[in-house]
C-alpha cells in the first residue's frame, strides 16, 4: 500500500481532482462478493445441472452460459416454493426469461453487502477509501459497496443513466452495466452485452470528456477484461 501511494501521489496531485473507474475485484476485495462466474455456478446448481453444462455449452462464452442458465432458472423460480416472496413483489416486472435470475442475483448481492464487515487487516484501506475526494466513480458493477464507501453520491444507472440523465459531473456514480437497486437493468446475458455493445460508441463519447477533463484511475479491474478493453478501444478510436 505504502509504495502506490508514494507513486500516485506526486502523479495526482497537481492535476484535477479523479474519476474512479470500478470494476468486481473492489467489491471482493470489500465485501468478499462472488465474482460473475461463481454467481453463475450459484444459480446454475439451483436447477439441477452443474455450471459446467452450461458454460460448455455455450463454448466458454460466459453471457451466452447467462442465457442458458438464465432460460433454465426462469421455470425453478416460477415454480419453487423458496422464491414465493420474490414472485410476490416481483413477478409484474418480469417480461423476459432473464428477470428472474436478474432479480435473484440482485437480492442476493443486497444481502451479501448488507451483512458485509470489511476484513480487519483491510479497515485501514477502505477508511482511506472513503475518505477520498473524486469527483465521480464509473462502475460496470451491479452492487451496493460503492454506495457504502461514498454513500451520498448520486447514482445514475444503466448507459440512458450516464448518456441522457441532467448529471452535474460532480459526486455522482454511474453505474453503466445496471444496479440491484433495478434488477432488469443488470447487463448479464448474451443479448443484454449485444445492447450494451450497440451503444458503446455513444457512451465512449461521453467517457472521453471524463478522461480529458480529470485523471481517471481504475480500481478492481484486470486489463485482460474484455468489458474494459472494448470500451478503451472505442475511446481510443474516438481520440
Amino acid at each position: 500500500m505504502g509504495a502506490v501511494k508514494d507513486f500516485l501521489i506526486p502523479h495526482l496531485a497537481p492535476l484535477a481532482t479523479p474519476y474512479l473507474f470500478v470494476g468486481a475485484g473492489l467489491s471482493r476485495r470489500y465485501a468478499e462478493l462472488p465474482s460473475w462466474p461463481e454467481l453463475l455456478r450459484l444459480f446454475a446448481d439451483k436447477t439441477g445441472q452443474p455450471y459446467e453444462f452450461y458454460l460448455s455449452a455455450a463454448d466458454g462464452d460466459l453471457p451466452l452460459a447467462a442465457t442458458k442458465i438464465a432460460e433454465a432458472f426462469h421455470g425453478v423460480w416460477f415454480s419453487a416454493p423458496e422464491y414465493e416472496d420474490s414472485r410476490s413483489k416481483w413477478q409484474s416486472t418480469v417480461v423476459d426469461q432473464a428477470g428472474p435470475l436478474k432479480i435473484e442475483i440482485a437480492k442476493l448481492l443486497d444481502e451479501r453487502v448488507a451483512a458485509m464487515t470489511v476484513p480487519q487487516t483491510l479497515e485501514a484501506e477502505w477508511e482511506l477509501l472513503r475518505a477520498s475526494t473524486v469527483d465521480g466513480i464509473v462502475t460496470t458493477n451491479y452492487d451496493r459497496v460503492l454506495s457504502e464507501a461514498f454513500p451520498s453520491y448520486l447514482e445514475y444507472v444503466g448507459q440512458e443513466g450516464m448518456l441522457f440523465s441532467d448529471t452535474q459531473g460532480i459526486a455522482e456514480t454511474y453505474a453503466i452495466h445496471g444496479s440491484t437497486g433495478d434488477p432488469m437493468s443488470l447487463v448479464l446475458t448474451q443479448s443484454d452485452y449485444e445492447r450494451f455493445d450497440a451503444r458503446n460508441a455513444y457512451l465512449a463519447a461521453k467517457l472521453i470528456t471524463i478522461f480529458v477533463e480529470h485523471p481517471v484511475v481504475f480500481l478492481g479491474y484486470s486489463f485482460n477484461d474484455g468489458n474494459v478493453q472494448r470500451m478503451l478501444t472505442a475511446i481510443a478510436a474516438m481520440g
